[in-house]
This record gives C-alpha cells, structure tokens and sequence, in this order.
C-alpha cells in the first residue's frame, strides 16, 4: 500500500507503524496507530494500518471499524475500500469481500491492488474462470505490473492454463528490480507451475533459489541441547513427583506435528463438529511456561520443576482454561495447534492432565518436500530451507515424541496423514472417538467448515480430501540425498 501523509501527519511515526505491521509486530503497530490517530483522527493512512494490523491480531470486527472509520475522511480511497474487503476475507466472507473489492475498483479502474484483492476473493469461492475473466483483459492493455502479472499467473495455474502460465513466468524470472522477500513468494509458486507441467529438475532449482533467499539461520546444535534438556528434565519420576491440578480441563485437544504434516486438515475435521471449535495456534502454553521461570525465560523452567507447585499448577490451569474458553464459550471440545506445544507436552500433562493430545504423522520425505516447495511467512521455520536441517530437526521431534509416549499420563494418539486420505471416513470417526464426541456426518465435509485458517494449508483444508501429495518425494529424489541419509530408519512409510 503506497503511504501519503498530510500536513498534519509524522511521516516518521506512520512509516514506523507500518514497518512494524510488515513485520508482524500487529500489537506494537496497533498501539502506535491509536496514539497517533488521538492527535489526528482525521488521517485515513493510519486507519489503514489500524486494520490491518487488528487483522494480524484476528481482530476482525474492529478492524472493519478501523476501515471503515478511514473512509469516513477518504470515501473514495481503493486502497481503505481493500482493507474493508480484507477484514471479510479473513473471516471466510468471500461475497462480502468481493463486493468491497468491486467497489474500489468503481473508484479507481485497474487500480492493481483492488484487482490482485479481487481475484484472490473470486479464486477462494472456486469462481477461477471469472477470477481469470477478471484479470485477462488488465493483463493485456495494462503496462507491465509485477503483482498483476504475478496474480494473473496464479489464476492462469488455477484454470490450468500452464501454457500462457509458462510464458508469465518467463517475464517473472526475468524481473531482476524486484524485492527480495516478493521475489521470494514468487518463485515458490513459479516452482510449484514447473511441478505442474512434470518439470521436475527445474521445479526443485527454482524453489531452491527461493528457499535461498528467504531462508533464515538454523542452529541445529543448539535445538539437540534443547530437545535433550526437554527429554532429561520430564522423567518418569519427575511426573509422578508432581501434585494434579483442581481444575476440569477435559474440553481441550492439543494437536502436534511437524509443519505440513496434516495438522490443519485434523483442526479442520474436528472443527466441523457442532461440538468443537477451532482454535488454531495459541501461544498461551508458551507464555504459561515463561511463567514459571525465575528469569522469565520461556525454557528456564525445565531445571526449576520444583516450582511447579499444586498451587501454581492451578494458577496455570486457570490461566489458560479462562483465557482459552473465552475464544469458544459452550463448545464441548476445544483445539490448540500451536507447533511449539509438542516441546511443552510435559508441562500440558502437569496442568491440564484431562486434556487429549493428537499428533499429527507423515512420512518425513513428502513433508520436506511440502515445506520445501511452499513459502512461510514469518518465522520459526528455519529448518525448512534445507534437507540437512530439515532432517536434524525432524530427528529431534522424532525422539522426543517417542519420550512423550513412554512418560506421560495424558493420552496421544497418532493420526497417519497418508491414512487420512486412504479411509478418510474411517480415521475420522476414530479420531472423534478419541477426542470424546459423538460421530457427526459434518466431520465428512470438512471443506465446508467456514472458518479462518490462517496456516499455509488454507486452500487445502476448504477442499476435499485429494492423494497427489502423497509419495510426492519420489519426483525429487535425485535432490534428497542429504535427506534420506539423515531421517529416521523408522520414521520412513513402505514404499508401497
């Protein structure tokens, strides 16, 4: 979004809030906004940042306030029409959303932004052929626009147009003045075209251009340490040494597992339950664990189990049943996603000992290849960007899940990701027993679940289930070498 100020506006205050909301620092940014908006409330360039960064928080409603508020001082402005569009978006309001995309382009005809907001709208309701209809014509009598040519090549892989895709993609690579971080994103879909077209080779380069330039420092020795401190610290005895906390804490399912190993689609089949809600990922077990911790440090605890105390357990418990319950009053079930979870299982099983734990299985190779071939935004990821790292890290979670099975009380049960798509029905229904609900035939049609997910599995769980991830590995095979040698002997699915 092209920031313009007024005279009455600190160019410096505005362009640091909207930094900091590219950042993914949405409380910071949000803050920073409302102090600037009670001097000025009349800057629309604030009220966009303002909603954009509520977004980032899931706050949807007072992000569309925020949007709305700005186009009460610029009532014809694309740019705040789009963010009104987004906070729909967001909330899987695709109709709504188009409406609003459609109004900013009324304002403004071929402005670029609203037209990439727009398609992506039509492309999320399924409506590919109109979503291209939409951008054929902007594509050939606009000049040249990298994020229009960009859209248009999605929307071109969407109708399976590969042929005018191909040709796109030609001038895309080309375009050297790009910014990194886009050019990025880019190439992981160009990749992703080149798997389309059976380009295999080419497909594994191109993403390895992007995983190069997105790729983020991985400490390998430094993650063992942590996963051996976990391992050491959560004994046998040291579980059996605690009190349980007073609290009921049945309503709630932690799901686990590696990036892209199927943990949106579980969320999703749970979800559509009448009973359950979604909750996706949580970072209050994270900040439960810095609680316990002298220094504040969220790992410091792990050599101060004694103060894991019954008093304390139940403080936590508390915190987190009352902070978590607020997000789904009266659902009988209640998920968290959050990956970091499966490094504080243990601390889960001292506070919430009622709680069932889902973890979420697939073959190592087709989960790197996954990560491998689709961009992450924001961090924590950064074993993603290589097989070796990938390999040290998925080895690491690998043993210490194998400990959380040996020393905890609370249940796991392990959910094949692969057999999800063979018996879908089947896996289903034994995961809705595990969790405690009664079979409901919605679990079935999970893709028609509305609700926000805002992992990269998105698209995937709005669809039905599909089996052309599966056995993926074999087309790059050639590239995994320093994979293969480094996973697991039996983390690894029969070839068969």
């Amino acid at each position: 979004m092209a920031i313009q100020f007024n005279a009455n506006s600190s160019a410096k205050s505005v362009d640091r809030a909207m930094k900091l909301y590219e950042n993914g620092n949405y409380l910071e940014s949000s803050a920073m906004c409302t102090t600037l908006l009670k001097r000025n409330a009349k800057e629309p360039n604030l009220w966009s940042i303002l909603s954009a960064a509520q977004v980032g928080m899931m706050k949807y409603a007072e992000a569309r306030k925020s949007a709305m508020k700005g186009l009460k001082f610029a009532p014809k402005s694309p740019d705040l029409q789009c963010r009104l569009g987004l906070t729909y978006m967001s909330e899987h309001r695709f109709s709504e959303a188009v409406s609003e995309f459609k109004k900013a382009q009324s304002y403004q005809p071929g402005h670029t932004w609203s037209l990439r907001c727009l398609t992506d709208a039509l492309s999320r309701q399924g409506k590919f052929e109109e979503a291209y209809e939409t951008l054929h014509k902007e594509y050939e009598e606009q000049p040249y626009e990298i994020g229009l040519w960009f859209a248009y090549l999605k929307v071109c892989m969407k109708t399976e147009r590969y042929d005018e895709a191909m040709k796109i993609a030609g001038t895309l690579m080309n375009d050297q003045v790009t910014v990194r971080r886009f050019r990025a994103a880019m190439l992981f879909v160009i990749g992703e075209l080149h798997t389309k077209v059976g380009e295999y080779d080419r497909a594994y380069e191109i993403c390895t251009e992007a995983n190069e330039i997105a790729k983020e420092q991985f400490e390998a020795e430094k993650h063992r340490a942590g996963t051996d401190r976990v391992i050491a610290a959560w004994t046998p005895e040291t579980i059996g040494s605690l009190d349980k906390p007073t609290r009921k804490s049945d309503p709630f399912v932690f799901i686990v597992g590696m990036p892209r190993s199927g943990t949106s689609l579980v969320e999703q089949i749970i979800a559509s339950h009448p009973a359950a809600h979604g909750c996706g990922e949580l970072d209050y077990i994270n900040h439960l664990a810095g609680q316990f911790s002298k220094d504040g440090g969220g790992w410091s605890y792990l050599s101060q189990i004694d103060r894991l105390t019954k008093n304390n357990l139940d403080k936590a418990a508390g915190l987190y049943i009352d902070m978590v319950s607020k997000l789904a009053p009266g659902a009988s079930r209640i998920t968290d996603k959050m990956p970091i979870n499966q490094m504080h299982l243990g601390l889960i099983n001292a506070i919430l000992p009622n709680a069932k734990i889902v973890h979420c299985v697939r073959d190592p190779r087709d989960t790197f290849v996954s990560c491998y071939f689709h961009h992450f935004l924001g961090k924590g990821n950064a074993f993603t960007y290589n097989p070796t790292d990938f390999a040290s890290c998925f080895t690491d979670y690998w043993r210490l899940m194998k400990h959380w099975k040996e020393v905890l009380d609370i249940e796991i049960l392990d959910v094949v990701y692969e057999d999800v798509i063979a018996d879908q029905e089947g896996q289903s229904r034994r995961l809705i027993d595990f969790i405690g609900l009664d079979w409901n035939e919605k679990c079935l049609d999970f893709h028609k679940t509305k609700r926000t997910t805002k992992t990269l599995s998105a698209e995937q769980v709005n669809k039905p289930i599909y089996k052309s991830s599966i056995a993926r590995w074999k087309k790059h095979e050639k590239h995994l070498g320093p994979l293969l040698a480094g996973l697991p002997e039996d983390s690894l699915r029969d070839d068969d």
